[in-house]
C-alpha cells in the first residue's frame, strides 16, 4: 500500500494516498494502526511516520476499509 518508503531521524515515512488511509484524531487499540500522520502533500498523499517513536503529527493513520461489492445471481 505505501507508495514510496523513506528513512529520517525520526523513523522511517511511508507515503499514501489520502484516499487510502483514515485519519483519526485518537489512538484506537481495536485497529492495526499504520503510525502517526506527519504532513499533508498537494491534497492527495499524507506522510505517516510507520516506525521509530510515534509521536507529533496531526492524526493517527488507519487503512480504510474497502467495502465488497455482493455479487447478483441471475
Amino acid at each position: 500500500m505505501p507508495m514510496e518508503i523513506g528513512s529520517s531521524r525520526i523513523g522511517d515515512i511511508a507515503t499514501f494516498r489520502a484516499s487510502e488511509v483514515e485519519l483519526v484524531e485518537t489512538f484506537d487499540r481495536t485497529r492495526p494502526c499504520l503510525g502517526r500522520a506527519r504532513e499533508r502533500i498537494t491534497g492527495d498523499l499524507i506522510l505517516v511516520q510507520v516506525s521509530g517513536g510515534l509521536q507529533g503529527g496531526f492524526a493517527w493513520a488507519y487503512a480504510k476499509h474497502h467495502r465488497l461489492h455482493p455479487q447478483t445471481r441471475n
